[in-house]
């Protein structure tokens, strides 16, 4: 039936998205492929080559509408950041602050006792604790464990209405060089999914980009960005980070 089995999970989710939305799998192969294009400018990506819409559309299938290629790979990693207060700042002026920090939780497995999912639960409380708002993120990192989650995550989160996300990834929207760059190092599609460690991999990408550090995958100006993560479970993790 598909629970607790991420890929047949992610697969009942997606047929509902697409009645309930319109969306299609050359939509979720899209997210796949603007991914693994970020992806060839990391250097610590996992996945290094492009892909196409066709070659999503022709790999294996897993479980239906999702192919091998809408899942991301798991990957070996480490990740680390360093807190501190800003008098122990050496330099203050690139000091990158923690805006909010939220994680939302409920009962595994158990029956909704309110109608707010965990996600836009989280994505409220970090927007009220920094005072900024899904008009104000210049980058985003959101969760694509499988290609569909990254279309409805960014609802979710606020960043567009329900059923917007799929046109506005046409557009172009969420392109390295388009209004809202989302997943600018690859994502988990392409970076990798070092489980444990994948939260904190997001928020160093965040960090990159606002200290002006990412390289060829460098958004111009940005200055303050949100990674959401989720694990088993009704569950979703929220971070600010603001130059």
């Amino acid at each position: 039936m598909g629970f607790n089995l991420q890929p047949a999970q992610y697969a009942m989710k997606a047929v509902r998205y697409m009645e309930d939305t319109g969306a299609t799998v050359e939509d979720f192969a899209r997210v796949t492929v603007k991914n693994r294009k970020n992806g060839a400018l990391n250097p610590n990506a996992r996945m290094q080559k492009e892909v196409t819409i066709e070659e999503v559309l022709q790999s294996r299938m897993v479980a239906q509408p999702l192919r091998l290629l809408n899942a991301c790979p798991l990957a070996d990693g480490g990740a680390a950041m360093i807190l501190c207060s800003r008098d122990k700042l050496k330099k203050k002026g690139e000091a990158v602050t923690v805006a909010a920090a939220v994680m939302t939780s409920g009962i595994y497995n158990s029956p909704r006792t309110s109608n707010i999912d965990p996600v836009v639960l989280s994505a409220n409380q970090a927007y009220e604790m920094s005072g900024y708002g899904p008009e104000n993120m210049d980058v985003v990192q959101a969760y694509d464990t499988m290609s569909p989650g990254e279309l409805w995550d960014l609802e979710l989160l606020g960043f567009c209405k329900k059923g917007e996300a799929p046109r506005l990834l046409r557009n172009g929207h969420f392109n390295l060089d388009g209004q809202l760059p989302v997943n600018t190092d690859g994502g988990l599609m392409s970076r990798g999914h070092p489980l444990g460690a994948t939260a904190m991999a997001q928020c160093i990408e965040i960090y990159r980009q606002i200290r002006g550090e990412a390289g060829p995958r460098q958004v111009p100006g940005a200055k303050i960005g949100l990674a959401h993560a989720m694990g088993a479970g009704p569950n979703s993790g929220i971070v600010i980070l603001k130059r």
